[in-house]
């Protein structure tokens, strides 16, 4: 079930609100609780019913494992990593089985069959969500919850699909806090405008440059210079709008429940360092890589060559989580490698003191995320160099017709991008008055959105990783 659908808008969403309020109100908020638990099952199983076993399987395998820790204490770690092994066993044979077996047919040349795989959506969100609670339960960071609230926190629908990537510790206190259950006029308008801005976001913005990155990334025609700029450019705000939206309606929907999410985007274009970028995209991944993966590897513990290896270690890792093919591993790789060029650099300069000028740092920072993200949209790492030559002038190419309307329109996002405050930002109501112009913005936007909405709306990009 998408977001960006008429039967959760006015359907499904506006059910289980009505459900989970009548069961507040006669304060049986265990049955609430099952309400949403419910609920986030069926707006899982909605896409492909047979693979809610596998995330209902996962979530009972955790929690009895997490108990087996304490019964055989001696045996913690081994359980720990018998544990990761089955959590991750799933999404290897899903997301990158074919992978292998096509790499092994082109490197030996067999012909192993590749069955037809269809990736579960948002394994990769609940199979690491569960990984770092494991970790952390092991670590003594976060005690052992109820079911209930560890069912629910894998399987919230907000953040089901496509994040955020939620911390045990962050949310269950939520669910045990007795003013969660209560009616929060102020939450319920901060969600309503979170949701019709991120839908905007996504129907209005995504939606309507789409075509223009399909056009150039889809044709097998010889590739143009200026259309491989435009196509560029195009898919650079196309994910932008996509995930900034979906990122904005996660944290509503969870509003309307009196349930704060994490903060998972923050202007990231607003950058003046790959450092910042990620600081600013995805900030639960991030925050997952970091404490999970990165410092697992050795942090900054350590010589600084091996400070670099485990951060280009880390992003490598992390491109591979996005997506099964050597397209995605450069992307990851790239980051990586500018992110420890970005670590040295303020290592040199802290003793050279050249005067950073920002516009100059923001031009090659946001160059450094288009080159990366042509890497990322491409079908292959072939097509994806192919893109990265032409805008280069390392291959020559026609240079084509430059189209002025879409230049025109990826100016003004550009500014816009630079110049608003993020919508969660912007949906603090301060005040009656500005609550009440605000939340008339929102309608008129929500309305807009509406008529935009299609009858096969188009998935969320993150959907697919």
């Amino acid at each position: 079930m998408l977001f960006n659908s008429f039967i959760f808008l006015f359907a499904f969403l506006p059910i289980t609100w009505c459900m989970f309020r009548v069961a507040v109100k006669y304060r049986y908020l265990d049955l609430a609780l099952w309400i949403l638990l419910l609920a986030s099952l069926v707006f899982y199983s909605y896409w492909n019913p047979p693979y809610i076993l596998l995330i209902v399987a996962s979530i009972i395998f955790n929690f009895t494992l997490v108990n087996q820790f304490d019964r055989y204490p001696a045996k913690a770690k081994t359980l720990l990593w018998i544990g990761m092994l089955v959590n991750l066993a799933p999404i290897t044979y899903f997301k990158y089985y074919n992978f292998f077996i096509h790499n092994i047919n082109d490197a030996f040349h067999t012909s192993f069959i590749k069955p037809e795989l269809f990736l579960p959506l948002g394994i990769s969100f609940f199979t690491f969500q569960q990984i770092s609670y494991l970790l952390d339960y092991y670590r003594g960071i976060t005690t052992k919850p109820r079911f209930l609230y560890y069912a629910l926190v894998v399987c919230f629908f907000p953040h089901l699909i496509a994040g955020p990537i939620l911390i045990y510790r962050d949310i269950i206190p939520q669910l045990k806090d007795l003013r969660t259950y209560g009616i929060s006029w102020r939450n319920i308008c901060i969600g309503l405008g979170l949701i019709s801005l991120g839908l905007f976001k996504k129907v209005v913005i995504a939606d309507s440059i789409s075509p223009w990155v399909g056009e150039v990334f889809n044709n097998n025609e010889p590739l143009k210079f200026w259309d491989a700029w435009i196509g560029a450019l195009s898919y650079t705000y196309q994910i932008y709008f996509d995930f900034s939206g979906y990122s904005d309606m996660a944290i509503g929907l969870g509003k309307l429940f009196n349930v704060s999410l994490p903060v998972n985007f923050n202007s990231p274009y607003k950058s003046t360092s790959i450092i910042d970028f990620w600081r600013r995209w995805h900030i639960t991944l991030s925050r997952f890589l970091r404490e999970y993966v990165y410092i697992a590897l050795g942090g900054n513990r350590g010589t600084e060559l091996r400070r670099y290896v485990n951060v280009f270690t880390t992003m490598l890792l992390g491109g591979l989580w996005h997506g099964a093919g050597w397209n995605f591993i450069v992307w990851g790789g790239a980051h990586g490698l500018i992110i420890c060029i970005n670590h040295l650099w303020r290592k040199v300069n802290q003793r050279l003191g050249i005067p950073i000028f920002k516009p100059l740092a923001w031009l090659m920072t946001f160059t450094s995320v288009i080159f990366c993200w042509v890497m990322f949209r491409a079908q292959s790492f072939t097509q994806g160099w192919e893109f990265i030559k032409v805008m280069t002038g390392l291959q020559t190419a026609e240079l084509g017709v430059l189209p002025l309307k879409r230049l025109a329109c990826i100016a003004f996002l550009t500014i816009a991008c630079l110049t608003l405050p993020e919508n969660w930002e912007w949906t603090n109501f301060n005040n009656k008055k500005e609550t009440k112009v605000k939340l008339a913005i929102c309608f008129v936007l929500i309305i807009i959105s509406v008529l935009f909405i299609s009858e096969n709306p188009s998935e969320f990009l993150y959907f697919q990783f």
